[in-house]
């Protein structure tokens, strides 16, 4: 014989064998614990399972007993609610790690112990104090390494470039004051070209010209050959240096040669307006030391 009960939490329609009699269960839908009433409960009035208390001990519950409704409802009665949905409890399973969640209950909050929390803001601290501590490491690494380099770097020498420009007339040396000197470094290479009109000796302005001192700008020196035929420049020492003389007092036709063209082409352009008409000599010096003496300049 079956007893057919309804779950007091949820009021589903439930029934179990008449073995199961006080026995506890799961409802199959809310997972609540309920006690199953006994056979004569079930025959009248469908009864609800009482829910167990936890804090009752002896696990009893109060069942609803009706004993003049039962003996006076038939045993026919208790087919009225084969039309409705009924889940036999003795034939379910329900698992308590995964039990179902009723309409009463809800999902529970997330908790975290505050210990957890505390360990892990220090280790955040921890870590963040670590990468302080090797960004200002390698930040003074990076200094002190700066700051040798920059004393390991050696001081550039001045050099002075001396000599004498003296042309031969009537098989005598003569100064040839009023000449063009001009020395630029070899590996240089201007943005701004100047210009050559500036620099011819008869009707340029020479060393004092703003195209002089443009060449200053990158290394180079621009003077003229005093009264005595000699020159003296000062420019920076351990470099190379392609030195131009262009003279005042001497003239010549002959067309540019392709050694001066290949080599003071690159700065002049033209370079006919610095050497029209007139006598050149081209030297390449070393500035070695502190001073550097260039051999005579005769234009042979």
């Amino acid at each position: 014989m079956a007893i057919r009960f309804q779950c007091s939490s949820c009021h589903a329609k439930l029934k179990v064998g008449s073995h199961k009699a006080g026995a506890r269960k799961n409802c199959p839908l809310c997972g609540a614990e309920i006690l199953i009433p006994g056979v004569e409960s079930s025959r009248g009035e469908t009864p609800s399972a009482s829910s167990v208390d936890p804090s009752d001990p002896s696990g009893s519950a109060s069942l609803p007993l009706d004993s003049a409704a039962a003996q006076a409802a038939p045993d026919d009665d208790e087919d009225r609610y084969l039309d409705a949905p009924v889940i036999d409890v003795s034939t379910v399973r329900v698992d308590r790690a995964s039990m179902p969640i009723g309409p009463h209950r809800a999902d529970p909050p997330l908790t975290m112990p505050r210990r957890a929390v505390y360990v892990l803001g220090g280790l955040i601290v921890v870590v963040a104090s670590f990468f302080f501590v090797f960004g200002v490491m390698v930040g003074r690494i990076s200094v002190r390494r700066g700051e040798t380099s920059v004393a390991a770097r050696p001081t550039r020498t001045r050099c002075v470039v001396t000599g004498a420009v003296m042309p031969r007339e009537n098989n005598q040396l003569v100064p040839d004051s009023g000449s063009l000197v001009l020395l630029v470094p070899v590996d240089s290479q201007p943005d701004v070209r100047p210009n050559g009109a500036s620099f011819h000796p008869s009707d340029g302005d020479g060393a004092d010209s703003a195209d002089a001192a443009l060449i200053r700008t990158f290394g180079g020196e621009v003077l003229e050959v005093d009264d005595q035929g000699r020159f003296r420049a000062t420019v920076a020492g351990g470099r190379s240096y392609d030195l131009l003389v262009v003279s005042k007092n001497v003239a010549d036709d002959d067309p540019v040669s392709r050694q001066l063209r290949a080599t003071w082409g690159k700065l002049f352009v033209p370079l006919e307006p610095v050497v029209d008409g007139r006598a050149v000599a081209m030297r390449t010096i070393e500035t070695a030391g502190g001073s550097t003496t260039v051999p005579p300049i005769t234009f042979d």
